[in-house]
């Protein structure tokens, strides 16, 4: 997947901020900061998504496209870590990946745009925008509405006369219909809504991170040895609305060690060139049981990898070299 364009960027963090202030209106009622919650974290997503495509847009070479989206005067990735660090989510997403890896996300752009010479512009950028003031109040209190005006007073009116007297009413003929109810509903609390979904479609979202930490040696001889023998894989798997009591309970989180072979002492040889274009891919596969669902029950299962990205710097005088992993 390629990266977005500058105008998607721009909106992506417009449409994220414009949340979290929603976000902070809401605090103090339960049922709407349960809506503004749900509502933001798709769009932590959606930023989280939009920067990883960037860092790993193979097209992307020299860095120019992410660079163009988010150098400059660093003001965008200043005010996503921002609007980012702002976030507070109740404890029903505690264990939720999304924030802490956009997070993550921005912390790798940050680590290239200094490696790009951009560290100046970057620490300027961020004194100006962190920590996050919230634009519909000046970054201060909630502002103060002028008192409305008062109204003109009306002008006196003439006393009209009397109204001559008029007979008394007929008392009313008797009736077999029933009263009129005088019944009255009072709302005094939005509450919330009580829901027998057990019928209900459950949605499955699986998210898989990894965590990469190869050790970089360089040889006597030139070489560069990388050795890369495992890798940590993190599964979360999340249900909405919740997994019925009825069902098999299942782990919400998995971790699990991925060896890797061919990774565990990868030799990068200048002299003889190998790998060809200084460029190695290996795939490797593991069989994981995430949970059992019962044949009765209707499900959509969907899945979301962060693909991480890094690289390691070796100076050796005045020459360095960089190994990247992806």
């Amino acid at each position: 997947q390629g990266m977005a364009s500058v105008e998607e960027v721009e909106n992506c963090l417009v449409s994220l901020e414009s949340q979290l202030v929603k976000l902070k209106a809401a605090e103090g009622s339960a049922v709407r900061f349960q809506k503004a919650e749900t509502d933001i974290i798709g769009k932590i997503e959606k930023s989280r998504d939009i920067m990883m495509a960037s860092l790993q847009d193979v097209t992307d070479k020299d860095r120019t496209k992410l660079l163009e989206a988010f150098g400059g005067d660093c003001r965008r990735i200043a005010k996503y870590r921002s609007v980012l660090q702002a976030i507070t989510l109740s404890d029903k997403y505690s264990s939720d990946q999304r924030l802490p890896s956009s997070l993550n996300a921005v912390n790798l752009i940050e680590n290239l745009l200094r490696e790009k010479n951009y560290g100046d512009k970057l620490k300027a950028a961020q004194d100006r925008f962190i920590p996050w003031k919230n634009p519909s109040t000046n970054g201060g209190e909630a502002p103060v509405e002028p008192p409305a005006p008062k109204p003109a007073a009306a002008p006196a009116e003439e006393p009209t006369p009397a109204p001559a007297a008029v007979p008394a009413p007929a008392p009313p003929k008797p009736t077999l219909e029933a009263p009129k109810s005088t019944t009255e509903t009072i709302v005094i609390s939005e509450g919330e809504k009580f829901e027998n979904n057990s019928d209900e479609k459950r949605n499955i979202m699986v998210e898989i991170s990894v965590d990469v930490q190869p050790q970089v040696d360089p040889e006597q001889n030139g070489c560069i040895i990388l050795k890369l023998p495992s890798i940590k894989v993190k599964l979360e798997t999340s249900v909405t609305p919740p997994w019925p009591d009825t069902a098999t309970p299942f782990e919400s989180c998995q971790e699990f060690q991925l060896p890797i072979p061919e990774m565990a002492a990868l030799v990068f040889d200048p002299v003889k060139k190998t790998p060809v274009g200084a460029r190695y891919e290996c795939s490797v596969s593991q069989h994981v049981d995430l949970m059992e669902i019962p044949a009765d029950l209707e499900v959509s299962v969907k899945s979301k990898s962060l693909s991480p990205w890094g690289s390691v710097q070796l100076h050796d005088g005045s020459e360095m070299t960089v190994v990247h992993h992806t």
